[in-house]
């Protein structure tokens, strides 16, 4: 907005003086046709959430976590929620379905509960190649929402977090906990998934967090899996020794 704002003519001086009332109209003005624009605008991006919890999670929390419905920072048991947008997905986000719609058994079809084709419902075979991936996997740094302490500039060439933090409880390395994926949540202007993980610092000193990123696994054949990151962003967050860091990713279209 501020850019655009910038862009307004200079205000008429009447005797020495600005003409507040027409430079508030065209304020005004402005301030209407973004919002109109903003309004109208159909996107598709992700947000990326941080926040700590000292004790490890239950069953229960787990659960609430995994409702599409409740936002994180309105779970009493998660501290310092921060939430940003991420400013896009990697190349390789967009050359994934570009690979899908050049090979004949990647085709997009219709689903059986959703609605018909003409209404342009449609997902990914779910037992063809090339399928995106998300395993449960706990211990594991080679699937699912990554972290690491590198903080070079993100690229859209991207393949890769800059300095992986890896999975363990020795210096330097954090615990993973397996990926949560939440409901999916459909209105008539959004439709939104949450993908959560939980990091344990036992290390025995502060890690700091500057980046982090969302791996996906591609079937390339049965049962070798490629990993694919589609998603980095540079984002602090200090953990103590003994404090468990909660990260989200939010992935939502709307209109």
């Amino acid at each position: 907005m501020y850019q655009e704002l910038d862009k307004l003519s200079r205000p008429e001086s009447l005797n020495g003086r600005y003409d507040e009332s027409k430079l508030i109209a065209e304020l005004r003005q402005k301030a209407g046709d973004l919002e109109d624009r903003l309004a109208n605008k159909h996107e598709f991006f992700a947000t990326l959430t941080t926040a700590l919890h000292y004790e490890p999670l239950t069953d229960k929390q787990w659960d609430l976590i995994s409702d599409g419905d409740i936002e994180l920072e309105d779970l009493d048991f998660l501290y310092n929620v921060k939430e940003v947008r991420c400013k896009s997905f990697l190349s390789i986000w967009v050359g994934h379905f570009h690979s899908c719609n050049l090979t004949s058994d990647n085709n997009l079809r219709s689903t059986p509960g959703w609605a018909n084709p003409s209404a342009g419902k449609y997902e990914l075979e779910g037992s063809a190649a090339n399928t995106l991936i998300i395993n449960n996997n706990e211990d594991s740094s080679v699937n699912g929402i990554i972290v690491g302490t590198g903080s070079t500039a993100v690229a859209l060439a991207d393949g890769a977090l800059d300095t992986l933090i890896a999975s363990g409880n020795s210096s330097g390395q954090l615990e993973y906990s397996g990926t949560s994926i939440s409901t999916l949540k459909r209105s008539t202007s959004e439709t939104s998934y949450r993908i959560s993980r939980s990091f344990f610092n036992g290390s025995g000193g502060t890690i700091t967090i500057n980046e982090v990123g969302l791996l996906m696994g591609i079937n390339i054949s049965s049962p070798a899996i490629a990993q694919m990151l589609v998603e980095r962003t540079l984002n602090t967050l200090s953990l103590p020794d003994g404090a468990h860091a909660m990260i989200a990713y939010k992935l939502k279209t709307r209109l």
